[in-house]
Protein backbone atom coordinates (compact mmCIF):
# COMPACT_ATOMS: atom_id res chain seq x y z
CA UNK A 1 0.00 0.00 0.00
CA UNK A 2 2.89 2.39 0.65
CA UNK A 3 3.89 2.00 -2.98
CA UNK A 4 0.37 2.94 -4.06
CA UNK A 5 0.47 6.09 -1.94
CA UNK A 6 3.92 7.18 -3.07
CA UNK A 7 3.44 6.33 -6.75
CA UNK A 8 2.05 8.89 -9.15
CA UNK A 9 -1.68 8.33 -9.42
CA UNK A 10 -1.52 8.04 -13.21
CA UNK A 11 0.92 5.13 -12.85
CA UNK A 12 -1.40 2.99 -10.75
CA UNK A 13 -3.35 0.25 -12.44
CA UNK A 14 -7.12 0.57 -12.36
CA UNK A 15 -7.41 -2.18 -9.73
CA UNK A 16 -4.69 -0.62 -7.57
CA UNK A 17 -6.25 2.84 -7.80
CA UNK A 18 -9.66 1.45 -6.84
CA UNK A 19 -8.26 -0.55 -3.91
CA UNK A 20 -6.34 2.48 -2.63
CA UNK A 21 -9.43 4.66 -2.94
CA UNK A 22 -11.48 2.14 -0.93
CA UNK A 23 -8.82 1.79 1.78
CA UNK A 24 -8.44 5.56 2.19
CA UNK A 25 -12.23 6.01 2.25
CA UNK A 26 -12.42 3.61 5.21
CA UNK A 27 -9.46 5.09 7.06
CA UNK A 28 -9.34 8.82 7.78
CA UNK A 29 -6.12 8.15 9.74
CA UNK A 30 -4.45 7.22 6.46
CA UNK A 31 -6.28 9.57 4.11
CA UNK A 32 -4.75 12.87 5.32
CA UNK A 33 -1.15 11.60 5.49
CA UNK A 34 -1.60 10.03 2.05
CA UNK A 35 -2.77 13.39 0.69
CA UNK A 36 0.30 15.10 2.18
CA UNK A 37 2.61 12.47 0.68
CA UNK A 38 0.98 12.79 -2.72
CA UNK A 39 1.11 16.61 -2.59
CA UNK A 40 4.79 16.51 -1.61
CA UNK A 41 5.54 14.12 -4.45
CA UNK A 42 3.83 16.44 -6.91
CA UNK A 43 5.86 19.37 -5.57
CA UNK A 44 9.08 17.48 -6.14
CA UNK A 45 8.12 15.94 -9.49
CA UNK A 46 6.99 19.28 -10.87
CA UNK A 47 9.97 21.15 -9.40
CA UNK A 48 7.76 23.50 -7.41
CA UNK A 49 10.16 24.14 -4.55
CA UNK A 50 8.75 27.63 -4.07
CA UNK A 51 5.56 25.97 -2.81
CA UNK A 52 7.40 24.07 -0.08
CA UNK A 53 6.62 26.61 2.65
CA UNK A 54 2.93 26.39 1.85
CA UNK A 55 3.10 22.57 1.93
CA UNK A 56 4.93 22.61 5.29
CA UNK A 57 2.42 25.00 6.83
CA UNK A 58 -0.50 22.97 5.47
CA UNK A 59 0.99 19.70 6.77
CA UNK A 60 1.74 21.22 10.18
CA UNK A 61 -1.84 22.47 10.46
CA UNK A 62 -3.02 18.86 10.60
CA UNK A 63 -2.31 17.18 13.90
CA UNK A 64 -0.68 14.14 12.31
CA UNK A 65 2.55 12.62 13.61
CA UNK A 66 4.04 11.33 10.34
CA UNK A 67 4.24 14.64 8.44
CA UNK A 68 5.49 16.37 11.59
CA UNK A 69 8.31 13.83 11.97
CA UNK A 70 9.32 14.37 8.34
CA UNK A 71 9.14 18.18 8.63
CA UNK A 72 10.97 18.26 11.97
CA UNK A 73 13.78 16.12 10.59
CA UNK A 74 14.06 18.31 7.49
CA UNK A 75 14.10 21.51 9.53
CA UNK A 76 16.75 20.19 11.92
CA UNK A 77 19.10 19.55 9.01
CA UNK A 78 18.22 22.77 7.16
CA UNK A 79 21.11 24.86 5.93
CA UNK A 80 20.86 28.60 5.23
CA UNK A 81 20.42 27.85 1.52
CA UNK A 82 17.91 24.99 1.89
CA UNK A 83 14.21 25.51 1.12
CA UNK A 84 13.22 24.73 4.72
CA UNK A 85 15.24 27.70 5.98
CA UNK A 86 13.12 30.02 3.80
CA UNK A 87 9.94 29.13 5.71
CA UNK A 88 10.06 31.41 8.75
CA UNK A 89 6.48 30.72 9.86
CA UNK A 90 6.89 26.97 9.70
CA UNK A 91 10.30 27.03 11.37
CA UNK A 92 9.06 29.33 14.15
CA UNK A 93 6.18 26.92 14.83
CA UNK A 94 8.66 24.02 14.86
CA UNK A 95 10.98 25.82 17.30
CA UNK A 96 8.07 26.62 19.62
CA UNK A 97 6.99 22.98 19.58
CA UNK A 98 10.56 21.72 20.17
CA UNK A 99 11.09 24.17 23.04
CA UNK A 100 7.84 23.13 24.74
CA UNK A 101 8.66 19.42 24.44
CA UNK A 102 12.06 19.91 26.15
CA UNK A 103 10.57 21.48 29.26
Amino acid sequence: MTGWITRRHDRLGDDQAQQLKEILARSPELRRPAEHVRDFGQLMSNRQGRQLCHWIEHAQADDLPAPHIFINGSAKTATPSSPASACPTALARLKATTTRSKC
